[in-house]
């Protein structure tokens, strides 16, 4: 076709149509739409960055979670390029509150939790394209509620959590499929130190787990290597209840409640993934929130829901991850709640994508000890390579 423009009518030219709005409208290269589009999150774009590209939806789902009154089943579904309120994507299978969520660009994934009669060890999984009620996955090792959770788009992650008590245990699934977690079969049992009530997020390699219960430590695992484990940096306080979002380079933890200060926080802070290290102020909530949930695009990271000054809210608010400063307004839940679960189909914005006619693969090694992970890129475009899944057994010297 012919040359790529921000509006006009003509399909395959018109970045506007791509985007699902009117060809006339106001369009700014700049905007969080158009960056998502083009797989910018910060910097300077061009046109030249939208050829080949197609439209993408950056979904988020904000599901289970405590109203003050009872617990709930609800899943709300939000647009994360586009603040708006959220509305209803259909229901988990049981009512339940502290529960993890996890995503790949096609299912969302929410494990464990409190349920009303007891606590969760269920694994449940939806296709987040197609609103509905969730479907049965399998079941973690442990029943657990608080738990930390985050993938590469192809691993779930369930770190931690706690039945009274906070537990180490790791647990992993391939999105992909269905069944039973496996143990992730660190020597000690799992994390360094045992947290609960902590958040995690991740880019295509690495997982953070943020303090928590008992600890202001950051600990990190390498996602496609089980049995791994170590600390990143610290937090200045001990918190839990903290949300947290990530795009491909950077992660940020806000708000909970300091067990070092004996207070609910506003505050958020960042840091580099690639990079070990103390976490770095970045900006404030519009309040002080606890327990709450956050997702993310690798252009805009939303935080939803939540406890704030003596009430349980509906807010969502969001940040732009590749600068610093304070939450912005995006809209409102369903209904007011805490303790929720959230996840995000944006795994799907950050390249190079597995649907490359020219791709190549890199599978196995060693690096301190034999993996089973393949990596991936394409060929015709230059960049850092990205997860694409696992050999059915870790090894070494694998040939071409």
């Amino acid at each position: 076709s012919g040359p790529i423009s921000l509006g006009g009518s003509p399909v395959g030219e018109s970045i506007n149509l791509e985007l699902g709005v009117s060809a006339t409208a106001t369009a700014s290269m700049d905007s969080a739409l158009f960056r998502t589009l083009a797989n910018v999150a910060s910097g300077a774009i061009s046109l030249n960055n939208f050829y080949g590209k197609a439209s993408f939806t950056a979904t988020g789902l904000i599901g289970g979670g405590y109203t003050g009154s009872a617990r709930t089943a609800t899943i709300d579904k939000i647009a994360i390029a586009t603040a708006a309120n959220a509305t209803s994507f259909g229901n988990l299978a049981t009512a339940v509150d502290a529960v993890s969520g996890l995503a790949s660009s096609t299912r969302g994934i929410f494990a464990g939790g409190n349920g009303n009669s007891a606590v969760q060890n269920a694994i449940n999984y939806v296709t987040i394209a197609t609103n509905g009620n969730s479907t049965s996955f399998g079941t973690l090792n442990y029943s657990r509620y608080y738990s930390s959770a985050a993938s590469n788009n192809v691993r779930g992650i369930v770190a931690g959590g706690g039945t009274g008590s906070p537990t180490g245990e790791i647990d992993y699934i391939t999105i992909a499929s269905t069944g039973n977690a496996v143990d992730w079969g660190q020597a000690g049992g799992g994390l360094g130190t045992s947290v609960t009530e902590a958040s995690a997020s991740a880019n295509d390699t690495r997982m953070i787990v943020f303090s928590g219960s008992a600890t202001t430590l950051l600990q990190t695992l390498i996602i496609a290597s089980a049995g791994v484990s170590s600390n990143f940096g610290n937090l200045d306080n001990r918190i839990t209840g903290t949300a947290s979002v990530a795009s491909g380079t950077r992660a940020l933890v806000a708000g909970g409640y300091s067990n070092t200060l004996g207070a609910h926080q506003s505050q958020i802070w960042y840091v580099t993934i690639a990079s070990s290290g103390t976490a770095t102020a970045f900006g404030n909530l519009l309040s002080t929130y606890n327990g709450f949930a956050g997702c993310a695009s690798d252009v805009r990271g939303v935080f939803a829901g939540g406890f704030s000054s003596g009430s349980y809210m509906n807010t969502i608010q969001y940040v732009t991850i590749a600068s610093t400063g304070n939450a912005i307004s995006f809209g409102t839940l369903t209904t007011n709640k805490q303790a929720t679960g959230a996840c995000s189909n944006a795994a799907q914005a950050v390249g190079p994508f597995a649907t490359s006619s020219a791709m190549a693969l890199f599978a196995g090694g060693f690096a301190t000890r034999r993996i089973a992970s393949i990596q991936y890129v394409n060929v015709d475009t230059t960049g850092n390579s990205k997860q694409f899944g696992d050999l059915s057994l870790f090894t070494s010297s694998v040939g071409s």
